[in-house]
């Protein structure tokens, strides 16, 4: 069993930080290494304009792309962020927020 199928078992639980932003598994493609996921963004995350902050659109992003690539990796290996930088084409909501 992968990784992967460990998550969507619930053999491997999912980390903390996933879980306070609302993560949810959809899919994963090993052959697209392209992975699926949906956020759930509540109140919380509102920042004065009344949309979501970047820092956790950021968060979500980092937790879409890191587990991408650990999907891809034997069972115990990890690989950091060394840099994330992200440009906003509009803002998010609160609610559902999906990352491919």
């Amino acid at each position: 069993m992968d990784i992967f199928e460990m998550v969507k078992s619930g053999d491997l639980p999912v980390p903390e930080g996933a879980k306070t932003l609302g993560f949810e598994l959809i899919s994963y493609s090993r052959e697209a290494m392209e992975m699926k996921a949906r956020f759930c963004a509540g109140e919380s995350f509102l920042n004065p304009a009344g949309t979501i902050q970047g820092g956790f659109l950021c968060a979500m992003l980092d937790d879409v792309m890191g587990s991408a690539l650990v999907f891809s990796l034997p069972v115990g290996q990890f690989a950091p962020t060394l840099e994330l930088k992200a440009q906003f084409i509009r803002p998010a909501m609160i609610g559902s927020v999906e990352a491919i």
